[in-house]
């Protein structure tokens, strides 16, 4: 028992290790990502050791999972599952403003489900990832709902859409080294805000993972520009815990949806105890985070993210 624990130990010792050394080579970030797994694999083994009574791997093991805490701390919170019976009927008109982020997957043709959650949810924005011909076909039902739509549709794993109660005043299609973004205007009943809604690609290998640094780096540079409430929503590939994110929020001076509210894992739905935060709803401080869902399982292997969010007019 003791040589079984100590493997798991080791391992998850060395993925500690590796994850402090992300930013040295692409591969040790990825380590990053499964903070969580990692911190409940090493109270496993320091419960085992300390049952074995070996005071030294304990500690060993538990000075990993401290290690591991730090930066995953502000997550450590019960995510909410979004309740169809939820009433916001007490809530003031205007007062709140729902956004819904959807990686649909391109080759999911299960699109009942998620039109399902969008009637439930009503969110009155939606950003959908991975968007084609053959997607906007399967969401032609919304129109009446979502008369004002911007959308690139893409046969790979690339397009994207924005669809909105609102009227869009501007629309922008950019490019960000490499993949498609939508940066739009929308008008909320004379309130104006920016909605960026973006998909940077996986980092797994190390010309992707370059080129998604790229992509943060244009992110970042795009959004530091831009004064206005903005709220960033995307496939970001990347998960709160790797220190490029850190670094981007820092940068940006947004703030992330997620903080307070996890840990919501949104990919992948098909093995959720590796699953990781993926999905992002980041906003500039002229939001304030109300709410914060994750949304059921349609046949995609992301899970869509709903979020509540306030002006704060006094920005």
């Amino acid at each position: 028992m003791f040589r079984l624990f100590r493997g798991f130990a080791l391992a998850s010792l060395i993925a500690t290790l590796g994850g402090l050394l992300a930013q040295q080579w692409w591969v040790l970030d990825l380590f990053t990502h499964f903070r969580l797994q990692t911190i409940i694999c090493q109270l496993i083994c320091a419960l085992g050791f300390l049952m074995l009574r070996n005071r030294s791997w304990a500690i060993l093991v538990g000075l990993g999972a401290l290690l591991n805490t730090v930066p995953v701390y502000p997550y450590l919170f019960p995510n909410a599952v979004f309740n169809p019976s939820n009433s916001f009927a007490s809530e003031p008109p205007g007062a709140s403003f729902r956004v819904l982020l959807a990686n649909v997957q391109a080759s999911n043709d299960q699109a009942e489900g998620l039109v399902e959650i969008i009637d439930t949810s009503s969110p009155d924005v939606i950003a959908i990832v991975e968007y084609n011909d053959q997607w906007g076909q399967r969401l032609a039902a919304l129109e009446p709902n979502y008369p004002h739509r911007v959308v690139v549709p893409d046969e790979g794993n690339f397009g994207i859409a924005v669809l909105s109660r609102w009227p869009i005043a501007v629309t922008q299609v950019i490019d960000i080294a490499g993949t498609a973004a939508i940066d739009v205007e929308i008008d909320r009943e004379g309130h104006a805000f920016a909605l960026l809604a973006t998909h940077l690609v996986p980092p797994i290998s190390a010309a992707l993972a370059a080129q998604r640094q790229r992509q943060l780096a244009a992110l970042t540079q795009r959004i530091v520009a831009d004064r206005n409430p903005l709220i960033v929503v995307g496939d970001f590939n990347l998960s709160p815990f790797s220190p490029y994110f850190s670094k981007f929020i820092a940068d940006t001076k947004l703030k992330d949806a997620l903080r307070g509210n996890g840990p919501a894992i949104t990919w992948p739905t098909f093995f959720p105890l590796l699953g990781i935060p993926i999905d992002h709803c980041l906003v500039s401080a002229h939001f304030s985070v109300e709410n914060y869902y994750r949304a059921g399982n349609y046949g995609s292997d992301h899970f869509p993210v709903i979020v509540d969010l306030v002006e704060n007019l006094l920005k």
